[in-house]
C-alpha cells in the first residue's frame, strides 16, 4: 500500500487540537465537489485556531445558515445551531457550542484505488500514530459504500474522543468524516450526529 501519511497525520493532528478550544457560534459545512488537486492536498504543519464566529461567517461565502459547501465542491454537511466551523484546504473543522462534541472533514488524493479493508487499515495505521491509547471497536461496511469504524481514543490536549468514523475513497479521492464526543459519551450527541451524518455528502463522480 502507499504511503499517505504526509497527507493525513499533519492534518488529524491540528484538527484535533482545534476541539480543546471550541467555538459557540452557528455554522454549518455541505458540499458535493471534485477531487482537489495535489497541490491542494498537502495540509498545513501548523495547528490553525479554533472555530470562531468571525471564521465561520466571513472567512467562506458559500456558507449559509447551518449549511456548509466546501469551495472546491468537494462535500456538504449540515450541523444542528450553535456549531462553530473552521475551513481548511482540503477539509473542515466543526465543534459545537459547549464544546462537548466537534470532528472534521478530511479529503486527499491516493495513487491507487483501495479496498474495504485498505481503507481501515490505512485510517486506523494513521490513528494509532496521531493518538494516544485508541481503543478500536465496531467497523462496518455502509450500504454507500463508506466504511464506519467506531473508537475510542486521547489526543495530544488529553481529551478523550469518543468516536465514530466514515472513510470512502472515489475515483482518487478519499474523504474522511469524524465526529466524536469530547470529554463526553458519543451518545450524549446522538441528535446532533444523526443530523450531520445524515447531512454528510462527497462528490462521488
Amino acid at each position: 500500500m502507499k504511503n499517505y501519511r504526509h497527507l493525513f497525520v499533519p492534518l488529524v493532528m491540528s484538527l484535533l487540537l482545534l476541539t480543546a478550544c471550541g467555538g459557540g457560534t452557528d455554522t454549518e459545512p455541505s458540499e458535493n465537489g471534485e477531487a482537489p488537486t495535489p497541490a491542494e492536498t498537502t495540509p498545513p504543519t501548523t495547528p490553525s485556531p479554533s472555530p470562531t464566529p468571525e471564521a465561520s461567517t466571513e472567512d467562506d461565502e458559500a456558507t449559509a445558515g447551518n449549511t456548509y459547501k466546501a469551495p472546491d465542491d468537494a462535500f456538504e454537511i449540515s450541523f444542528p445551531e450553535g456549531y462553530a466551523k473552521q475551513p481548511r484546504a482540503n477539509g473542515l473543522t466543526f465543534v459545537s457550542s459547549d464544546s462537548g462534541f466537534g470532528g472534521e472533514v478530511i479529503y486527499f488524493e491516493a495513487e491507487e484505488e483501495l479496498s474495504e479493508n485498505e481503507l481501515e487499515e490505512l485510517f486506523k495505521d494513521r490513528y494509532n500514530s496521531a493518538l494516544d491509547e485508541v481503543t478500536w471497536q465496531n467497523s462496518e461496511l455502509q450500504p454507500d459504500g463508506s466504511v464506519r469504524i467506531d473508537w475510542r481514543g486521547r489526543n495530544v490536549e488529553g481529551e478523550d474522543l469518543d468516536a465514530v468514523s466514515y472513510i470512502e475513497q472515489h475515483g482518487q479521492t478519499i474523504y474522511i468524516l469524524n465526529i466524536y464526543g469530547i470529554n463526553e459519551a458519543y451518545d450524549v450527541y446522538l441528535e446532533d450526529a444523526n443530523i450531520i451524518v445524515g447531512s454528510y455528502k462527497v462528490k462521488t463522480n
